[in-house]
């Protein structure tokens, strides 16, 4: 057994990390923030689109 005193450091822990980078599902998840404001972005056009079609619908049907 090792007894430390107060005139010896402790030995150095080595730690090593082995990655071989990111799996594709970490890289997918990374995308989904982007993929909410995507969808977003697709809602509000649809959104618009609608309304202009139905302000167009009734403008014609009071003619």
């Amino acid at each position: 057994m090792f007894v430390l005193t107060g005139t010896q450091p402790p030995e150095p822990i080595v730690v090593e990390i082995a990655s071989d980078g990111p799996q594709w599902w970490e890289v997918v998840g990374a995308l989904a923030p982007f993929a909410v404001l995507l969808a977003a972005a697709l809602a509000t056009v649809t959104a618009f689109a609608t309304l202009r079609q139905r302000a167009t619908a009734d403008r014609a049907s009071l003619e």
